[in-house]
């Protein structure tokens, strides 16, 4: 990881460490696809899929 972040601390028996670690791994990346999205220029209407969604419920998307 290239940053540090402060957040809840857990414990994890030694027979758990490698699928914890596996776990926390596609949730970190899972986390910073949306970012890097956002970066490059994406809107998270579009890339969450809203736009489609609110297509039908009578909601006005101003960009």
């Amino acid at each position: 990881m290239d940053s540090c972040v402060s957040g809840p601390a857990i414990t994890v028996k030694q027979e758990e460490v490698e699928k914890a670690l596996e776990s926390a791994k596609k949730r970190e990346y899972k986390e910073m696809e949306p970012l890097k999205k956002i970066k490059n220029g994406e809107l998270g209407i579009d890339f969450y899929g809203f736009r489609e969604r609110i297509s039908g419920l009578n909601i006005e998307y101003i960009d």
